[in-house]
Formats: C-alpha cells, sequence, structure tokens
C-alpha cells in the first residue's frame, strides 16, 4: 500500500455510479468464486436497485454494505449479510477487491476494519465467511485476518452450472460482552 487516502465507509446512492464501473471491471475476474449475475446488475438501473435494497436490509439490522475506497475510488466491497441477534449474534462476510488492487495490502487493512466495525459497532460475536478451495488468495486474506477453517459445506452453492464446496471460515470476537 502507498501513501493513498483509504476509507471504508457504508456504500450510498452517491456510489452507484463507481459501483457499476467496480462490477463490470470486474465482471470476469469475480465471477470465477460467484454466482453469474443477470445483465442488469451490471447496469445504473440495477446497481440502484442494489442500493435500495442494501439501504432497506441495514434499516433492519440484516446487513451492511461497505466500500474500500483509495483517493475516492471504489476499489473493494465488503459485505456483513444474513445478521442473527438473539443467542447468535453472527453474521456472514463477503468481500470483493478490484483485481487491479488484489495482493497489496488493501484487502488485509480493509478486512481488519471491517472485523472491528462488525464486532465493535454492530456487537457481532461471530463471522463466518465462505469460500471454493481453489480460491487461495481468498484463503489467505481470511487466514491472514485471524479467521479459521471449522468445515466444508459440500455442495452448497450452485456457481457456473456446478454445485460447488466451500471451506467455512469463522472468527469470534475474543471481547465479546466485555
Amino acid at each position: 500500500m502507498n501513501e493513498e487516502t483509504f476509507e471504508i465507509r457504508f456504500l450510498s446512492v452517491q456510489d452507484i455510479d463507481q459501483m457499476v464501473t467496480f462490477e463490470t471491471y470486474n465482471r470476469e475476474n469475480f465471477e470465477r468464486f460467484n454466482p453469474t449475475k443477470p445483465e442488469a446488475f451490471f447496469t445504473k438501473a440495477g446497481q440502484e436497485m442494489r442500493m435500495e435494497h442494501v439501504l432497506a436490509l441495514r434499516m433492519s439490522d440484516l446487513a451492511y454494505a461497505y466500500g474500500l475506497f483509495v483517493d475516492k475510488e471504489l476499489i473493494g466491497t465488503f459485505d456483513i449479510y444474513q445478521v442473527e441477534r438473539g443467542a447468535m449474534q453472527s453474521a456472514w462476510l463477503g468481500y470483493c477487491i478490484d483485481q487491479d488492487f488484489q495482493n497489496m495490502g488493501y484487502g488485509t487493512s480493509a478486512m481488519q476494519q471491517v472485523i472491528q466495525l462488525a464486532f465493535q459497532q454492530l456487537k457481532l460475536h461471530r463471522l463466518e465467511a465462505w469460500v471454493m478451495p481453489n480460491n487461495t488468495d481468498s484463503i489467505h486474506l481470511l487466514e491472514r485476518c485471524g479467521f479459521e477453517k471449522v468445515g466444508l459445506a459440500k455442495t452448497s452453492i450452485y456457481v457456473h452450472g456446478n454445485w460447488e464446496d466451500h471451506y467455512i471460515y469463522a472468527l469470534c470476537n475474543p471481547n465479546f460482552g466485555q
């Protein structure tokens, strides 16, 4: 990482144009490990619909979408979703880093900040991330940030015509309840 201005914040309607550019530019790279998205997802209207959904989920304490910005340019997204309150206090974590900024330290720094937000502001006890076994960069990122492999979900997510296995990684808040 260089001396750029680095920021993690909630995605907002002001980011829609950058979201279209980010998703379109990285489409082929991201689709290697994610379900295929409809063509509309890569349009301004599609991202507007996505933002409406994201804002509604945030208002309901069900999901939170963050952007990773370097010099005000969107280079990554982090989603805390399927928030479960009550006895679990847990959520899933998803993330994508622009292909031009991978393996440069941005993902690690951003994920560490998102983990702090999840544990301190959202008061979560556990984060869980699922990753395909051949997604070694993502596995290394999770492990660098303290996640531990806790299992394997066999044939769990439909990706490009196949039901793919996913490793289950988890991280618990060591200061929960303090």
